[in-house]
């Protein structure tokens, strides 16, 4: 049975962590971070009524985020410092949810599923952060997913309604102008661009119906960015299923396929993509089916589905304290 190569296990750390509560934001070197977890000292966090970004430099004592590698002597994380919040709207209603940095302006991009669209902060003075625009994109799709940004190109992702119909990706200016309006997979839950700029690519996720009668399969879109905003067409969308892995007898046994009558490519929902820095591989997490997917960018194909394998709770040194 195959192991992880490290350079996949770092992209597995990535998707993971990624995962985690994405309330809050980290300003670092000019650079936007997800956080995965409230400031420490936040003794307000569980009792919002509005939905904010955080905006934190690294220099906090007590630690949010956890980085062995680069953590001061005798502690055990990055330090964050708790700088500036702004309230985009009501707690619990993914008001705010994701967002991209642009370092240039030093605004910050919002995905903003309550309002329906993407909201635009001017985080000069993160102390004092402004909303520029609010950007409602409704007449796009039902609700913005995931928003990226590569230069002055914004992207946001946006699902149907229902969610199992094909999603949106809506290019936008810096100003939040709509460029380019694209169709990929059903529900494309995030989307990012590839570090080289050539690529956008969104993960579809493709949940199915409550019962199970509308069941669209999970996919990967590769927009083709290369030659700019104004270049891009729906030929240059080219959508990643999992069909050549149907044969089940073929498939890593750790890949958990489990749905009522679906096939694989219809049970495998992508959530999150990492792309090698070299732009030529990315891995996308399934994370219902406790696997993960691996693209090769220059064929323009998925090349493999790995297992991530199982973890066993009943061991001691596996159990878990919840008295706290």
């Amino acid at each position: 049975m195959e192991r992880l190569s490290p350079e996949m296990r770092v992209r597995l750390c990535e998707i993971l962590r990624a995962g985690l509560c994405a309330v809050g934001i980290a300003l670092t070197s000019l650079s936007c971070l997800p956080v995965g977890c409230a400031p420490s000292g936040a003794a307000d966090f569980g009792k919002r009524t509005e939905e904010e970004c955080i905006l934190e430099p690294a220099d906090r004592e007590e630690s949010a985020v956890v980085s062995a590698s680069s953590a001061p002597e005798g502690r055990g994380g990055i330090g964050l410092k708790l700088l500036g919040r702004y309230r985009h709207g009501s707690f619990g209603q993914s008001a705010a949810e994701i967002c991209a940095y642009q370092k240039e302006t030093r605004r910050l991009y919002v995905v903003n599923a309550e309002a329906g669209g993407i909201d635009i902060l001017d985080v000069v003075n993160p102390e004092e952060s402004k909303l520029v625009k609010r950007v409602v994109l409704t007449e796009q799709g039902s609700k913005p997913n995931s928003v990226a940004v590569w230069g002055n190109l914004v992207a946001a992702a946006m699902s149907s309604a229902p969610i199992q119909e094909p999603g949106k990706v809506v290019f936008l200016g810096a100003e939040g102008e709509i460029q380019k309006v694209i169709t990929v997979g059903a529900q494309p839950d995030m989307l990012t661009f590839s570090p080289d700029g050539k690529w956008l690519l969104t993960a579809n996720e493709g949940e199915p119906s409550d019962d199970y009668q509308r069941d669209p399969e999970g996919s990967v879109s590769l927009i083709d960015v290369s030659g700019g905003v104004e270049h891009v067409t729906q030929e240059k969308v080219k959508n990643l299923g999992f069909e050549a892995f149907h044969e089940r007898s073929k498939l890593d046994p750790r890949v958990r396929v489990y749905g009522p009558g679906a096939s694989v490519a219809r049970d495998l929902e992508p959530e999150y993509i990492a792309v090698s820095p070299d732009s030529k591989r990315a891995w996308v997490g399934l994370q219902e089916a406790n696997g993960l997917g691996v693209i090769d960018l220059e064929k323009g194909e998925i090349t493999q589905v790995v297992g991530l394998g199982f973890k066993d709770h009943a061991r001691e040194e596996n159990s878990l304290d919840a008295s706290d």
